[in-house]
């Protein structure tokens, strides 16, 4: 589950409010080159309008098309399938020469969708089951969503695994946090700003992130609970830095990161010691933060940070800082 995918959900309560006809569009199975995975979905109006995408614009037109030849309740979730044959392919733009198979439902009533919004902002990794024969929505927390199929057919029911957005808390509301911000936020992170001093957190205004004034140890076991948080601390202060990073050490985020330069670093290890911080933990720091992109401007130094991030979150961070390392011996 994405920050997008939030946003339908919020999207499909305000269009349903409104009186308009909702349904919700899941790519369930796909063959060959097929434009969007399993899981993907799309949130559509009975007037044509949509949000999301279940291929790239591929086949929207078409399931917009039929949406509005549907004069009755859809009580029944129907299946679409597409790029089955050439003839198709070529009517709904599946030029790539892939298939999908998508579920249709209409969204009813509000009980499943409202369900399903409150667990995400729990927090909680959570289930969602489809009865294919009489539409019915099953929501639960579902604490098995890492080891799970995304989405699945299973005994007449449709199974989709989602989790909360990945979480990313920034120490201090600098200049330099704006722009790790955006990409964050970019790629679908929760951002939220730990950032006690008023006279920054006066001036932070950007949308979709969420400001406290907690102080950033309270922040971290606030937000960085499991091992889908991250956090950078980008204050240069010590006493700001060093209680975020302290109290991050011993938990389960998946990324701690900090600014600095090599000395600020070493200081910082000696500090984290001090405090009694195990040397394997203090390991854990990326510090000086950041892929040696070579950029020096706020933005550039914001996007390797976003990148070893990227590359953390996927196993990829050492691989990563190899190969810049090898073009740039390449490049000498």
């Amino acid at each position: 589950m994405r920050i997008d995918d939030l946003i339908l959900l919020e999207k499909a309560v305000a269009w349903y409010t409104a009186g308009q006809r909702v349904f919700w569009v899941t790519v369930v199975e796909t063959w060959g080159s097929a434009p969007r995975p399993a899981g993907a979905t799309l949130i559509m109006r009975d007037d044509g309008g949509m949000a999301g995408s279940v291929s790239g614009g591929c086949i929207e037109g078409d399931l917009a098309e039929w949406v509005r030849t549907l004069s009755a309740p859809l009580d029944v979730p129907l299946w679409r399938d597409y790029g089955i044959s050439d003839t198709q392919a070529q009517r709904t733009g599946l030029a790539c020469g892939g298939k999908l198979k998508v579920l249709v439902e209409e969204i009813l009533d509000l009980t499943w969708v409202r369900r399903w919004q409150a667990l995400l902002r729990d927090g909680m990794a959570c289930q969602r089951r489809v009865a294919l024969h009489d539409g019915r929505v099953e929501m639960a927390s579902s604490p098995t969503f890492a080891t799970a199929p995304h989405v699945h057919v299973q005994a007449g029911w449709l199974v989709c695994h989602s989790a909360p957005p990945w979480c990313l808390l920034l120490i201090g509301a600098g200049q330099l946090a704006r722009h790790v911000a955006h990409f964050a936020l970019a790629l679908d992170y929760r951002v939220i700003v730990s950032e006690p001093r008023v006279e920054y957190a006066q001036m932070w205004d950007v949308p979709d992130t969420e400001l406290t004034p907690m102080m950033p140890d309270d922040a971290v076991r606030a937000y960085v609970r499991d091992a889908r948080g991250a956090l950078l601390a980008l204050t240069h202060d010590p006493r700001l830095d060093d209680l975020g990073l302290w109290e991050a050490l011993a938990g389960p985020a998946f990324y701690i990161g900090a600014l600095g330069s090599r000395v600020s670093a070493a200081r910082r290890r000696e500090r984290l010691l001090a405090l009694g911080s195990r040397a394997e933990d203090v390991a854990r720091i990326h510090g000086p933060a950041g892929l040696p992109l070579g950029g020096r401007a706020s933005a550039e130094i914001a996007l390797a940070m976003v990148a070893e991030l990227t590359a953390q979150r996927y196993g990829r961070a050492n691989a990563a800082a190899v190969h810049i390392a090898n073009v740039e011996l390449a490049s000498t």
